[in-house]
């Protein structure tokens, strides 16, 4: 099935609505993806978890991901205090990545290129195109997401 909200049309807004324990790790990637290309985060909270831990390292790629601190499999929360590194911020703290990413950006679209589904994980290549004032951005990025219960609670990413 083709995983790419830009060419799948209003199957990004129903999944919005839907009970977020009826969504899979697909459908709550897809969610992410459509609030940094529209930078609507009004649903965030339904689905990004309030012990969701982000541990991709700084904004250049930065270290690898180190499971030592991060949370379980049944998303006992651990972590640094280190940002990027076993953060905890749930929704706000991905609204603010969120808001991050667009700064500096006219216009920035996030699509992705690939997708792998499997139980409890996804894992996409993101492409993200942007203009501004600075002049545009040609990127891709990894990124891993476990879900639960149809919301996001763990994301390792890092540039390709």
């Amino acid at each position: 099935p083709d995983r790419n909200p830009r060419r799948r049309g209003d199957r990004v807004g129903d999944t919005a609505a839907m009970d977020p324990s009826d969504r899979s790790p697909a459908d709550v990637i897809e969610l992410m993806v459509s609030m940094f290309t529209s930078g609507d985060v009004s649903s965030v909270a339904t689905v990004v978890d309030p012990d969701y831990v982000d541990h991709q390292g700084d904004e250049t790629g930065g270290d690898p991901p180190d499971r030592s601190d991060g949370p379980d499999r049944d998303g006992e929360a651990a972590g640094s205090d280190t940002p990027g590194r076993g953060d905890r911020g749930g929704p706000a703290r991905f609204a603010a990545v969120v808001a991050g990413a667009r700064s500096g950006h006219d216009t920035l679209v996030v699509t992705i290129e690939d997708l792998i589904e499997g139980d409890d994980r996804v894992a996409v290549r993101l492409r993200w195109r942007g203009t501004g004032p600075g002049g545009s951005d040609d990127r891709e990025t990894l990124d891993i997401v476990r879900v639960h219960r149809g919301r996001a609670v763990e994301h390792w990413g890092g540039r390709s």
